[in-house]
């Protein structure tokens, strides 16, 4: 890897995210190369791809990428593209004994991957939805309750929290990250909690920027729970950019030294209260209206979990069903009680039980269910979606009381 090449700094603005796609690129590649020879002894049957796909981010941005331009769902039609990529490392790696110049061959056959597909319009339109949800520096997403074990910081099982993710820098538009910046983010953070979500109990990260002391500034409390970067996401490997949208030479001269990582991957959070008294404008302070979970609500989404486990079931049992003669493709569903409350609910019941009655006719396993029938399996899921987003809107109104606190 050509170090010097890596870090020195990017002119051309317009080029900047492919610039730092093939830095980071080399990066990985080089951190397999290193690391393969001692995974490969200690499991002689790995191949290099396999180890390349679960140690970089690349195989996994190119199966997304796949994923949205091509519409696959199934995964023998995936392996078709991949499958020659990892034919193409293979061969590269047990070719060439040079370090380097495998390193550049890897680098060449990846990035010829991402140039021959033909448009990434579904997959940048995807990136694109994901960051409308954005506030200041940071995206945002409503996080499921119960996560990151908050019960011990004196949160309950049926608190929401509000998750935030910081994107690179290079990219919010600001020219320095200073701490006028960050505070107007914080400001915008809270105001859009206030007018939108002042039923969260908190606001929630989970990423290697909250182990930064920027993050400890911000008011963030880091919990006990230290998260393994994930290594096949790109977000992990963004660490070695810094907020000119280079690569920083620090960060990339230690780990080539070390092997680690610049920062650890944590969970971090801020209180609601702690936010509105920290980043409130001036204006807004005063008696706030916050919202509570009314005691005893059972939400939709509780029951759809329900749901959901015995969906598993419902897989579990269903070689039985097509062995059984006498039992129906109706008295299969009803007995299963949550799938079939609201499946009615929804109005998918009847579809679903014919459906079932065809794959009993025709004695099909599950998995040939789902492949011969999978446009049907898209539309019930389409229409679920639909139906549990409306309904969600509708417990919102019944689900909260009112909860004032005064921000000084």
């Amino acid at each position: 890897m050509n170090i010097e090449k890596i870090i020195a700094p990017i002119e051309n603005d317009v080029e900047r995210d492919r610039e730092l796609k093939n830095k980071l690129c080399a990066i990985q590649i080089h951190y397999v190369n290193k690391k393969y020879k001692q995974a490969h002894e200690r499991n002689p049957e790995e191949k290099f791809s396999t180890f390349f796909a679960n140690n970089t981010a690349v195989i996994k941005e190119l199966t997304d990428i796949y994923n949205y331009e091509l519409d696959i769902k199934e995964d023998k039609e995936r392996e078709k593209y991949i499958t020659p990529i990892f034919e193409a490392l293979d061969s590269i790696y047990t070719m060439n004994n040079d370090e380097e110049r495998r390193e550049e061959l890897l680098q060449q056959r990846v990035l010829r991957e991402f140039e021959l597909i033909p448009t990434k319009k579904k997959f940048e339109e995807n990136r694109g939805a994901k960051q409308e949800n954005r506030v200041g520096l940071f995206e945002y997403e409503i996080e499921a309750k119960n996560c990151l074990d908050m019960k011990k910081f004196g949160f309950n099982e049926w608190d929401e929290f509000l998750k935030i993710h910081i994107p690179n820098f290079y990219k919010s538009g600001e020219k320095q990250l200073t701490p006028g910046v960050i505070r107007d983010s914080m400001e915008k953070l809270s105001e859009l909690v206030l007018e939108k979500f002042p039923y969260i109990s908190a606001v929630i990260g989970q990423s290697w920027l909250l182990s930064t002391p920027i993050a400890k500034r911000l008011g963030f409390k880091e919990t006990d729970r230290i998260i393994p970067a994930p290594l096949t996401s790109m977000s992990t490997w963004a660490q070695f950019i810094d907020q000119e949208g280079n690569i920083s030479k620090e960060r990339l001269d230690k780990f080539i030294k070390t092997g680690e990582f610049p920062y650890k991957s944590v969970s971090a959070f801020i209180s609601i209260e702690e936010l509105l008294s920290r980043y409130l404008p001036k204006d807004k302070r005063g008696d706030v209206v916050l919202k509570d979970i009314r005691p005893g609500f059972i939400s939709y989404k509780e029951r759809l979990k329900k749901y959901r486990m015995e969906v598993e079931k419902v897989k579990g049992q269903y070689s039985n069903f097509l062995s059984d003669p006498t039992q129906t493709s109706e008295e299969f569903i009803n007995s299963f009680k949550d799938v079939s409350v609201i499946l009615e609910e929804i109005g998918l019941k009847s579809d679903v039980i014919e459906l079932f009655r065809l794959a009993k006719k025709e004695q099909i396993s599950f998995e040939q269910l789902r492949e011969k029938y999978g446009y049907r399996f898209s539309e019930f899921d389409k229409k679920f979606e639909e139906e549990i987003l409306k309904k969600d809107e509708r417990e919102k109104a019944e689900q909260y009381i009112d909860k004032v606190i005064h921000i000084e």
